[in-house]
């Protein structure tokens, strides 16, 4: 995450930054359990607007990994490939794991 960037789109609003990562953290945790359902399904639309609320999740932190990945998965799931979706989620799912190490400080 790149504090200074997310500051900076925020007005230096600290507080603001505390209560969009208290958000993401109670948060994520269902976003990535809701795109391995889609996975396991195969349901490819679900698989689209649960990687796209991630990925906009994750854009507020200038975590370029994380909405990569997020993003990645949003296409495979909009064109219905969810078969290669498996290997970005478990991608996913370590890049959002470092973003609460970084939002709790």
């Amino acid at each position: 995450m790149d504090e200074a960037a997310v500051l900076a789109g925020l007005d230096g609003n600290r507080a603001l930054l505390r209560d969009l990562a208290r958000l993401f953290l109670a948060d994520y945790p269902k976003q990535l359990a809701e795109i391995k359902v889609a996975i396991q399904s195969k349901d490819g639309e679900r698989l689209r607007r649960a990687a796209h609320a991630l990925k906009g999740s994750v854009g507020n932190f200038a975590a370029p990994r994380a909405f990569e990945t997020a993003r990645q998965l949003e296409v495979l799931g909009k064109s219905g490939d969810v078969h290669a979706a498996q290997d970005v989620w478990a991608l996913s799912k370590a890049s959002c794991r470092c973003l609460p190490e970084n939002l709790r400080s």
